[in-house]
């Protein structure tokens, strides 16, 4: 047996460098975001809304926003998002313990800091994004647009109807109504300074706890009727109306060839009958007697029933999208996914040609067609902010999923949306199909262009990889906080955070964190 072991002497005394900048290696990922958040305009997260403290004590000083903001920044580029994690971390981690100054703050504080605040990492966001191209990064020459789902803090089992929602507002209503006969009832009397003292008492003890809940109750509640009232046409609603905007048009021509061929027939045979001489040309046929037309009214015919059909399952199948809303988060919606339908927001990101974040937003809209063109309108937006001047973008690559023709036809840069999957581009020569619209077909012959084919292949090199650092690296595969407003600034946070890792390589700050 061997008798060379290293000592394990859990006892032995030692004391920590006296410096906490010997604790780490000089180019570690918490020096570089201390020194990043020194240079940068923080003056946001100092307007606070109410004392960072971990205890309510009057006159206690506050934390340091900066701290917070470079211990929170750091804790998101290692993968950990929980507040009371961080906490956990500021207690066991060196690099934490470092972020912090050795000064732990609460979960509590931690939490009110990132929630309060979210509206500043926009900011953030654009100012990091500056630094960035001033580091020579940035190129807008080629960007790709791509989304990924992220699960909302919410389950999906908290979705429930319009009438849920309203009969629960009647149910609190009726309750507070009955609250203030019970109060009639006992006497309390509001113009009585002795009840008014009790009356005080009663609403300490009932009021603050029951009564904040039940009013929160009633905001979601509301918030989740007006949802219902306010919300856009589903994709199937929006499919009926594109296909009886179409069929009225064939209608249309139909009915205008059929009054020409019965104008021309009734002409032919009043001349014939008038003069007695058989007018020049051949005898035209009735249009009920005509093939063509059979052919056009039996399609029409066809299209008129798939229509109805449509509109049947469109007005008795609903989706959940439509007719539900969650509680939890009102504002998140059901989408689906390869895993199946989860309660999420539509996380998009436009990614540069060297890789970094250029524009991160959220949405509500499940389906990624109809955000192509706000995508667009970030990136310039983003980049002008930061850099003072606009973006000029060299080309714009989408996926299938945002092939439309008002994608295509609208205004800005050049761009390459293919209307069918990458592996399914390469293997079908897309120049022998013959679309109806000009846009389409146009498309499909730039990206048979050998050239254009190489440069759309980096689409999935560009912004796939962005979802991945987001999602696998930094752990972000469910929202921290509920609503659009906080889902939005949590989006930021973290492209800000896979911003400074990029910023960090190209420094040549490779040192492990």
């Amino acid at each position: 047996m061997a008798k060379n072991y290293r000592p394990v002497d859990r006892d032995q005394q030692f004391l920590l460098p006296p410096d906490m900048r010997d604790w780490l290696p000089a180019h570690h990922l918490v020096w570089v975001i201390e020194a990043l958040v020194a240079d940068l305009d923080t003056s946001a997260f100092a307007k606070r809304r109410r004392r960072m403290t971990s205890i309510s004590t009057a006159g206690q000083a506050g934390y340091d926003p900066d701290m917070l903001l470079v211990l929170l920044l750091y804790a998101y580029s290692v993968g950990v998002r929980s507040s009371r994690a961080i906490e956990r971390q500021c207690h066991t981690d060196v690099a934490f313990r470092v972020a912090c100054g050795g000064d732990i703050p609460d979960h509590t504080v931690i939490a009110r800091f990132r929630s309060e605040h979210i509206d500043a990492f926009t900011g953030l966001f654009t100012q990091v994004l500056g630094e960035c191209v001033r580091a020579g990064m940035g190129n807008v020459g080629v960007i790709a647009i791509d989304g990924t789902k992220i699960a909302a803090d919410a389950s999906t089992g908290a979705n429930r109807s319009e009438e849920y929602y309203r009969s629960l507002i009647d149910e609190i209503t009726a309750e507070a109504v009955a609250a203030d006969d019970a109060d009639e009832e006992l006497g309390v009397d509001d113009d009585d300074s002795d009840d008014e003292a009790a009356r005080a008492g009663l609403i300490r003890s009932v009021e603050s706890r029951k009564g904040r809940y039940q009013a929160e109750r009633v905001e979601r509640a509301q918030d989740c009727v007006t949802s219902f009232e306010t919300a856009e046409p589903s994709f199937d609603e929006r499919e009926l109306a594109q296909s009886e905007t179409a069929l009225a048009k064939k209608i249309e021509k139909y009915d205008r060839l059929y009054a020409f061929l019965k104008h021309k027939y009734d002409s032919f045979h009043e001349q014939l009958k008038t003069t007695g001489k058989r007018p020049r040309g051949g005898s035209p046929l009735h249009p009920d007697d005509q093939e063509r037309l059979h052919s056009r009214k039996r399609a029409i015919d066809e299209m008129r029933a798939r229509i109805a059909k449509r509109r049947q399952g469109v007005a008795g199948n609903k989706s959940a999208q439509a007719k539900n809303r969650n509680f939890t988060d009102p504002q998140s919606r059901l989408m689906k996914t390869r895993q199946g339908f989860m309660q999420a927001y539509n996380t998009q990101f436009a990614v540069s040609d060297d890789h970094l974040i250029m524009a991160a937003e959220v949405f509500t809209e499940p389906i990624d067609f109809r955000l192509f063109q706000p995508m667009l309108a970030a990136v310039g937006r983003e980049y002008e902010s930061a850099c003072g001047r606009p973006a000029k973008i060299g080309m714009a690559l989408a996926d299938a999923g945002y092939h439309t023709i008002d994608n295509l036809e609208c205004e800005g840069p050049p761009r390459l949306i293919s209307d069918r999957k990458s592996r399914r581009l390469a293997k079908t020569d897309t120049t022998t199909e013959v679309s109806q619209h000009e846009a389409v077909q146009s498309m499909r012959q730039k990206l048979a262009d050998p050239a254009n084919s190489e440069l759309y292949k980096r689409r999935g090199a560009l912004v796939e990889p962005a979802n991945g650092w987001v999602k696998e690296q930094r752990g972000m595969r469910r929202m921290s906080m509920r609503g659009l407003v906080k889902a939005v600034g949590e989006a930021k946070l973290m492209a800000t955070v896979v911003n400074i890792g990029r910023l960090c390589k190209v420094r040549g700050l490779t040192a492990p964190v």
